[in-house]
């Protein structure tokens, strides 16, 4: 069978007059504290797409900074497919609005979606049409609803978000989840793989009276450019899991992720597959407030979960998380220097030296490693005012 694709996109926004908002920084087991630093909020939307070949299809969506807020869904339907992908939902991203007037006179236009400026993706809305859907994958509960699908000649569609597009934007300790629906063409096993990976977008941008937005001159970060590498940081500080514990709706008890999506890559396998049954998937994320919370050594609100009673999932959670930081420590941390003996034994193994992550080291320089997350943070908010996530299934 040939080689087919799907790509997820989601696009941010900011304002670069924006409020910051601050990051926290963890306290030691001393309860030391130092000043938090301040970091530009960023408004979200998102594309998906499938190709194939040289076929295409997309999706744009708002994409909310709470973390009980998903998406709803998006369809592909492509001949010779093992799948379509389904979305559902009134929200169609983010705008821009153009304010005329002020005061209680002011009035605003009804905005131009930030998917159809130049520059931006310019996806299509999809055919609407009625899915029998999957409401409970442990018991196979189903009930049916409408979706968009690229159906017939689409090749491109709007993926909708159900979070209001007045949100103000998101940040370090941001954090939610994100459902699309897969639509099987065959029974039995369908095995799906996934590659994330975000763009990131410049642009003039002004907030009116009404807390929208006014966005212009939307323009790419490509490779090679001056801001690339807050490109990078971002790409590394909002990180994806297969699942979450805990209670995320209230105050009760802490809540964790699981599963490190690695590279952001992954391969989902669904099983006992319906035709035109749609499944959802669903994606966590989070954009860790602090280097403590990400490594796992805060006092609380620790990205998984550390403690002496944690399961084997959640200690395999918290290994992955701090092999990450190591492996990836130039597109986490911006500094000067390499501060990998800040927070990591060396050995060396068939002559390669190799690092393991020690936690003691890293609390006791946590004041340094806490500033480079933070100013790494900084750079994200200062240089880039959409950006799009990009979800590649094949």
């Amino acid at each position: 069978m040939e080689n087919n694709s799907f790509d997820v996109k989601k696009m941010l926004s900011a304002s670069a007059d924006e409020s910051a908002s601050l990051i926290a920084v963890d306290i030691v087991a001393a309860e030391k504290k130092r000043q938090s630093k301040k970091t530009k909020l960023i408004k979200l939307g998102t594309a998906l797409f499938f190709s194939a070949m040289v076929l295409i299809f997309m999706t744009i969506a708002w994409f909310s900074m709470n973390r009980e807020t998903s998406t709803s869904g998006m369809g592909v339907k492509t001949a010779g497919m093992p799948f379509e992908l389904a979305v559902t939902g009134d929200n169609v991203g983010p705008k821009s609005y153009v304010q005329s007037g002020t005061g209680e006179t002011a009035t605003y236009d009804s905005g131009t979606e930030i998917n159809n400026m130049a520059g931006a993706v310019n996806v299509e809305d999809g055919t609407l049409g009625t899915y029998t859907y999957i409401t409970d994958i442990n018991s196979g509960t189903t009930s049916s609803g409408s979706f968009y699908s690229t159906g017939g000649s689409k090749e491109a569609i709007k993926w909708r978000l159900s979070s209001p597009e007045e949100s103000n934007g998101l940040g370090p300790n941001s954090s939610g989840k994100l459902t699309f629906y897969i639509v099987p063409k065959q029974t039995g096993t369908l095995k799906v793989k996934i590659k994330l990976e975000l763009e990131g977008y410049s642009a003039s941008v002004s907030r009116n009276e009404n807390n929208t937005f006014r966005a212009s001159n939307l323009s790419k970060i490509s490779s090679g450019d001056s801001h690339y590498q807050s490109v990078e940081y971002l790409n590394n500080h909002i990180l994806f899991f297969k699942d979450w514990t805990g209670d995320h709706e209230g105050a009760l008890a802490p809540y964790y992720y699981r599963s490190l999506i690695e590279n952001g890559e992954y391969e989902i396998e669904i099983e006992n597959c319906v035709i035109d049954r749609l499944v959802p998937v669903t994606i966590y994320w989070i954009w860790p407030n602090t280097y403590a919370q990400l490594t796992c050594i805060a006092a609380s609100n620790n990205v998984a979960n550390s403690s002496s009673g944690a399961t084997t999932e959640d200690a395999s959670t918290v290994a992955s998380l701090r092999n990450y930081i190591i492996n990836n420590r130039a597109d986490i941390l911006k500094s000067d220097t390499d501060l990998i003996n800040l927070m990591a034994d060396s050995d060396v193994v068939e002559e390669e030296t190799v690092y393991s992550f020690n936690a003691s080291s890293a609390a006791t320089n946590l004041e340094d490693l806490s500033m480079a997350y933070n100013l790494a943070d900084q750079d994200i908010g200062t240089d880039i005012q959409y950006f799009l996530l990009t979800l590649t299934a094949e």
